[in-house]
């Protein structure tokens, strides 16, 4: 063996006992590694959990709020095509013959009624009889006026509904429902919801007192649909207040007790249902207010997390104001 390749063996022999040998992590770096991690992700997925929260949260709001827009408007355009606005007795809070009518058969409790009124509905050709050679006797009469007329009247009552736990369709704590008494439920084959003409008397001459009677169907013909849920609570104490007012003395506001119903009321200006004409050719308007609640009702798998943080958080109340249009036995002179 050479001088040189003894001295390189040598020097690579020391080359790598100088290399320090590694031992990897120890128990105690892996379990204080592991803590932190946890640490960590534990915090990111409670900020993630808390802005879906809250993203869910804005969502149902803008929901609600906008679903109680569009229903404000929807009763709104409803009643402005109205003939007659009911109210109250304001001394006993009792409604009139024709709402007591709707009460007896479809409405669960009339106190939650809040608005009612005729309006006239018109049909399209194609809903309206084709010939009426094919009706007899008084028919055959009923089924040319409406040939000439293209239409009719029909009562119509807004009723607020608190939710239970057997209400598994609408979820919030209350919703709307709007009834409607037309005079036909089928104009083709002249299927009355009621006989006669509704608000007139055989003379022709308006009289809002007169109860509708059933039509040659047999029954009333009430048809009755939800409009919205997700109403606030009409018997809410957290309600503040300080809830707008019928801020005109000639206003009535419906119902009289705020306690029975803070959510949606009205306020209408009365008229006289007797038939006259000074009563009946008066223009109505009135205030509308309604106001949604984005939690679910009680026992309600829906919306989960969607509470509200505090009282201030709870959705405002929405109001418009509407001038009925119709006029009966209007006289320009007067």
């Amino acid at each position: 063996m050479t001088v040189s390749r003894w001295l390189k063996r040598q020097f690579l022999r020391r080359s790598h006992s100088d290399q320090p040998r590694s031992s990897g992590f120890t128990l105690i770096e892996l379990l204080i590694a592991l803590v932190i991690g946890s640490v960590i992700i534990s915090g990111l997925m409670f900020i993630v959990t808390e802005m879906l929260k809250i993203e869910r949260r804005e969502t149902a709001v803008d929901n609600t709020q906008r679903d109680m827009k569009r229903a404000l408007e929807y009763i709104a355009s409803d009643i402005a095509e109205a003939i007659y606005v009911y109210v109250p007795d304001p001394d006993t809070g009792d409604w009139p013959a024709p709402i007591q009518v709707l009460d007896d058969v479809t409405i669960d409790n009339i106190e939650n009624v809040i608005l009612a009124f005729w309006r006239p509905d018109f049909e399209e050709d194609a809903n309206l009889p084709a010939d009426c050679g094919a009706f007899a006797d008084d028919l055959e009469q009923q089924c040319l006026n409406l040939l000439e007329r293209r239409g009719y009247y029909t009562l119509v009552a807004y009723e607020i509904v608190p939710n239970g736990e057997g209400d598994v369709v609408w979820d919030g704590q209350a919703r709307l429902i709007r009834h409607e008494l037309p005079k036909y439920t089928d104009a083709s084959t002249l299927e009355e919801g009621y006989a006669g003409e509704g608000p007139f008397n055989a003379t022709g001459a308006a009289d809002f007192l007169r109860e509708p009677v059933a039509g040659n169907a047999g029954e009333l013909g009430i048809q009755s649909a939800v409009l919205v849920d997700f109403v606030a609570n009409p018997e809410d104490t957290a309600i503040d207040d300080d809830a707008p007012l019928c801020e005109a003395t000639d206003l009535v506001r419906i119902p009289a007790d705020p306690d029975t119903s803070r959510s949606f009321f009205a306020c209408v200006r009365a008229a006289v249902a007797g038939g006259t004409v000074e009563g009946s050719r008066d223009n109505q308007n009135l205030e509308l207010f309604l106001r949604g609640d984005f939690e679910p009702r009680e026992g309600s798998s829906v919306g989960l997390g969607t509470a509200a943080l505090n009282e201030n958080s709870l959705l405002p109340t929405l109001r418009t104001g509407v001038f009925v249009q119709g006029i009966i036995g209007y006289n320009p002179d007067n």
